[in-house]
Order: structure tokens, then sequence, then C-alpha cells
């Protein structure tokens, strides 16, 4: 199982934290040699298009979709953001719009971007599956009123695995909160929801993460 063994930088973008920490188990190559690394990045409370109103009911945003970089570990353009330029490049990779996430690929973007949701727990995963990554919409990564409350909660279970907007690099994605802080309990806390906290994983050499 794979564990973070070292903090190497904290970055605040526009309100999401993201951390970015080493792998402790590097990837075997060819010839049998340890390649250096990984690198496990973590996001915190990156703003999904989050409610503008003061009032309760369902949330209201831009309807706008916040594009983020696995590449770059960066929020390429926020949801409230008027200029939308950047939307139609290929500087992001994931895009998200309260649950909605889509990738810079087919009818979302002019990128070679696709996913697929695999039914194995993070550590599990180990090597893309080529025929399964599509370019349509991230489907099945949450429950939602499970217990009568209307929260949504990520599929156990399930990882996110992505192919970037330039075509040669993979990353495997776990979705840990859509509630501002990742509470534990969303329902008690009153947390806003539409606030990502997720981890994950890129490779730019091949399709093994391990």
């Amino acid at each position: 199982m794979r564990r973070i063994s070292s903090l190497l930088s904290i970055l605040l973008l526009g309100g999401a934290l993201v951390l970015t920490g080493c792998d402790s188990t590097g990837v075997s190559g060819d010839d049998g040699e340890d390649d250096a690394p990984l690198t496990m990045t973590r996001v915190e409370n990156l703003p999904g298009d989050p409610d503008t109103t003061s009032g309760g009911g369902y949330p209201q945003g831009h309807n706008q979709f916040a594009f983020f970089s696995l590449r770059d570990s960066s929020v390429v353009l926020h949801s409230d953001e008027q200029a939308r330029t950047d939307s139609a490049s290929t500087m992001w990779d994931l895009a998200f719009r309260g649950t909605d996430i889509i990738v810079n690929g087919g009818p979302n973007g002019p990128g070679q971007g696709a996913a697929y949701v695999a039914e194995n727990a993070f550590q599990e995963v180990s090597e893309v599956t080529p025929d399964s990554l599509t370019r349509h919409a991230v489907e099945d990564w949450y429950n939602y009123n499970e217990n009568g409350n209307h929260i949504v909660r990520p599929t156990p279970g399930h990882t996110i695995v992505v192919r970037t907007a330039d075509g040669e690099s993979y990353a495997k994605l776990r979705i840990l909160s859509y509630y501002e802080g990742a509470p534990e309990n969303p329902a008690e806390s009153g947390a806003e929801s539409r606030y990502y906290t997720f981890e994950y994983v890129l490779q730019d050499d091949g399709t093994r993460f391990e």
C-alpha cells in the first residue's frame, strides 16, 4: 500500500489547497530497477461552482465549470470567472460543476482526455485499462441520499482513472469529500457542498501505477 513519505509543497490556489508529497513506492521499469517515486497530490476545497445564494434549498452557482490541470496541479479557470477562453484549450484535464465531472476530450473539449470509474479501491488500481476509457462525463462516482439526508458521498471502493488532455499521461484519482473542509459528517456540520477534496497520482511514463 502506498503512503506519502514527505511533504514537498503547499500551494493555495484561489481557495483550493494543493498538497504535494512523494510516494514511498517506486515504479519498476522494464529493467527491474525502481524508477523515481510517483507523486501523490492532495487537493482540498476545490470550488466546483458552489452556491451563490444566501438561502437554503438546492445550491445555485454560476452554472459554469471549474477547470483543473492534473499535470500542473493547478486551477486553470474558476467557475465564477467571466472570461472562458481557457475552457477551449488543452490546459485543463478535468472540470467540476456540482456533481458533474467532465474530461477534456470528445464533446467537452479539444483535448485527448478520457476517463472511467474503476470498481476497485485506489491502492488496488495498478494499471490503466485502455479499453475502458471514454470521453463522456465521469459517472457513478458518488451515492446520493442514502440515509434520506440529501448528502453526496463518494462511492466506496471506486477510483477514477484519467487520461490527460495531451494524451501523454494517466492519473488515478479518489474523491474524499464533496463538502468544504471535508467533514466526517456533512449533515451535522452544515458544511457547504460543491467543494471537492481529492487525491491523485500522475504517471507520465506508461500506464502502470506500481
